[in-house]
């Protein structure tokens, strides 16, 4: 099929410079004050989101700001290929989460640690 890239060779010209320690990782930046992001996903698959309270995670030491769909604002899109036009997602599940592992909510931290502990009660 014209255009198809299913069973198309994909020669990766990157992987050598990975493999021997030669290229840069957005970790090896220099940056001033980095955020760290960590998505919180889904344990459930197809299920209904009825509320979202992240009071508890905004309130935790390191945590900068944590996002929903509603704090993220991106309408539902398609990925790298349009397939149709009922396959457009929002990059944070709204209404229903269609999977396992589909991302909730974004937390941004200080540091990986602080993005990722959950809030103790």
């Amino acid at each position: 099929m014209p255009g198809s890239i299913l069973g198309t060779r994909v020669v990766r010209t990157e992987d050598p410079e990975l493999l021997r320690g030669g290229a840069r990782y957005v970790g090896d930046l220099p940056l001033d004050n980095p955020l760290f992001l960590v998505f919180v996903r889904s344990e459930m698959p197809h299920a209904l989101i009825n509320s979202i309270d992240t009071a508890d995670a905004a309130a935790m030491p390191g945590v900068v700001a944590v996002w929903t769909a509603a704090e993220l604002d991106v309408p539902p899109h398609h990925g790298m290929v349009k397939v149709h036009d009922d396959f457009a997602r929002a990059p944070l599940a709204t209404g229903r989460v269609r999977f396992v592992g589909d991302a909730i909510v974004a937390v941004f931290a200080e540091s990986p640690s602080q993005a990722a502990t959950p809030p103790t009660r």
